[in-house]
């Protein structure tokens, strides 16, 4: 998102990893006066077979962080994934989210140790799909590490139950953080669930009025604070896998958010393919 990329407009170095036989990516870090930001670009991922896509995606999860590490920034507050194909189905049963899903796990419980570290140590993240070739991941950092929120409609994602694939999706669903002397939440990209479960599987509109019902939800869950609002959105980055949906949710989402919220529209499969508008903000105080 821009703003992250205005944060870190600076290229530090570049280099490649190698992650697994056959699999190579190439790492660029990103700098600026208040954060720092690693992008890990990972070509052909769709002709992986199943075990090398597994295992590419474990280690570049654990890559990418311990290169944020070696960064001024080093706190990760934040991830984006990019995965391509991600409803193709994979020899075993699973879909490629599914497999990235088990991968991203494996790494973090590589990276972290155990899973109870997982609601003090996790991210907040987004993964959508696109249909190119390349699987792209991404990390922005701090000086100090941020509060980890979750939301009460919602079970934590690393505590999905294996209806939602092998392993869960591993990220929080919001951070409070510091770029610079200002917090700012970061939301996690937000859908109609509740639970863990898809609601509203025909709705644009009922889909939209839910996930605005958890965005609010986790503003209400900042700690010692009540300044946190939609109110006070400064980005918001919507998802959403069908362009001629893209004229409602435009209007609409404009008459919600503030005038001065910096807005991206982005067409991209999300995680489930019943979801239809998935939504992450940064908010300031």
């Amino acid at each position: 998102p821009s703003w992250a990329r205005n944060l870190a407009p600076t290229v530090q170095h570049s280099r490649e990893a190698e992650l697994c036989a056959g699999a190579t990516a190439l790492l660029t870090a990103y700098s600026g006066a208040h954060a720092s930001l690693i992008v890990a670009e990972l070509p052909n991922a769709t002709k992986l077979t199943a075990d090398n896509f597994h295992d590419s995606v474990a280690t570049l999860a654990c890559t990418v962080l311990e290169e944020l590490s070696q960064c001024t920034h080093a706190n990760v507050a934040r991830m984006w994934n990019f995965i391509p194909g991600i409803y193709d189905k994979i020899p075993g049963g699973m879909n490629r989210y599914e497999l990235f899903n088990k991968g991203r796990f494996d790494g973090f419980c590589r990276l972290f140790g155990h899973t109870d570290s997982f609601p003090t140590m996790l991210p907040a993240a987004s993964a959508v799909g696109h249909d190119h070739d390349t699987l792209v991941m991404t990390a922005i950092g701090t000086t100090t590490a941020g509060k980890r929120l979750e939301n009460p409609r919602q079970i934590p994602a690393f505590k999905y139950s294996k209806d939602h694939g092998d392993q869960p999706p591993c990220f929080a669903r919001a951070v409070l953080s510091k770029f610079g002397d200002a917090p700012l939440l970061v939301v996690s990209g937000t859908a109609s669930i509740l639970g863990e479960d898809s609601m509203h599987r025909e709705s644009l509109e009922l889909q939209t009025e839910e996930t605005l019902r958890n965005l609010e939800c986790l503003t209400r869950c900042v700690p010692n604070t009540d300044h946190f609002s939609l109110g006070h959105t400064e980005s918001a980055r919507i998802y959403y896998p069908f362009e001629s949906d893209r004229p409602w949710l435009q209007d609409t989402l404009m008459k919600i958010l503030p005038e001065s919220t910096e807005i991206e529209f982005i067409p991209a499969w999300l995680c489930r393919p019943e979801l239809l508008v998935e939504i992450e903000l940064t908010i300031k105080a």
